[in-house]
């Protein structure tokens, strides 16, 4: 139900079979959520969004007749504050997002009793400290967001109880976090995915990423890497999507990426690449989409032999007109 400002009157609606509430831009908030019957006892997933009025949650009935939510939606509103017993009464809540607010810190047991919580987004706040008690509830979370706030410092180590974790995404730090987060993530055997764009990152230690053999998606653009050594991607055997761009590469050495045999995507624009070896993606046979756009090679220079071998290829971006020039290239090298 997307209930949205002065649409209706909430007390004038059925909601005992209702499962699912979106409250954009409303004023009925508080009508609908503080019901005090068991209205909403089926309601599984709430959205709050766009409520500028809402500056804080503090109220301990607030969910109360929500025992089976299991997705919170909580976006773009103005809360600066949560108190530390907010969501206590949420005991199947699978689902937490609380991004696109204004909080500054999170409460020593916010999450606590969210036992079966498995994804929490905290991105795009104003947060400057997270108390370690937090990371106590941790050993369930598959998926884990922090991207553009500024805490400082943080105690990369707590990141030692997400041994479930897949899902990671921590980008625009404003420091280079890399080192010291996947040592503590190492314990993480099962990440599948891992964002760590615009943290200023210049080297890439190729020990650090030979632990995460389940990874699948890494996205390291927006950085300021110079270069890759040869053995960086040696154990990532099943990424699939590897995005390097809006980086500083000059060089891509000879077989750079010959274990990634499941990659399907990879993005190397807006670099300083001024060469491509002909077996640079040789051992790339599953790749579908390739961007090269605006580096330092001349793409009218560009050897065909480069992508000879490409088989499955369907996508490649070269020129600055960003059109597709699979056509240009591959028939060159069918016809060889």
């Amino acid at each position: 139900m997307d209930y949205r400002q002065n649409l209706l009157d909430a007390n004038d609606i059925d909601l005992s079979k209702v499962n699912q509430i979106d409250l954009l831009e409303s004023n009925a908030f508080n009508q609908i959520v503080l019901k005090s019957n068991d209205e909403l006892s089926h309601l599984k997933v709430l959205t709050i969004s766009n409520c500028e009025y809402l500056t804080e949650l503090n109220s301990t009935d607030l969910f109360k007749q929500l025992p089976n939510l299991s997705e919170l939606w909580i976006i773009h509103n103005k809360i600066k504050t949560i108190s530390s017993d907010q969501f206590d009464s949420l005991a199947n809540l699978e689902l937490l997002t609380l991004e696109n607010n204004y909080l500054q810190k999170v409460g020593t047991r916010m999450f606590q009793n969210l036992r079966k919580l498995t994804k929490l987004y905290l991105s795009c706040n104003r947060m400057e400290e997270i108390e370690s008690s937090f990371f106590s509830f941790a050993a369930g979370l598959e998926e884990f967001s922090l991207t553009v706030n500024d805490v400082d410092p943080i105690d990369f180590t707590h990141f030692r109880a997400y041994r479930k974790l897949k899902k990671f995404h921590m980008n625009y730090c404003n420091r280079d976090v890399q080192d010291i987060l996947l040592s503590a993530l190492n314990e993480s055997s099962g990440l599948e995915t891992l964002e760590l764009n615009n943290n200023h990152i210049e080297i890439l230690n190729h020990s650090l990423y030979m632990m995460f053999d389940n990874l699948k998606s890494l996205f390291l653009n927006n950085n300021d890497i110079k270069q890759l050594d040869k053995e960086l991607f040696i154990n990532l055997k099943s990424l699939e999507s590897l995005d390097l761009s809006n980086n500083q590469l000059v060089k891509l050495e000879a077989n750079q990426f010959s274990n990634l045999h499941n990659l399907r995507v990879l993005m190397l624009n807006r670099n300083q690449i001024e060469h491509l070896s002909d077996d640079t993606f040789k051992s790339l046979v599953n790749l579908e989409y390739l961007d090269l756009y605006s580096n330092k090679f001349n793409p009218s220079t560009l050897n065909y032999k480069v992508l000879k071998g490409l088989c499955k290829l369907n996508q490649l971006f070269v020129w600055k007109s960003y059109q597709n020039d699979i056509e240009q290239y591959m028939s060159k090298i069918f016809d060889d």
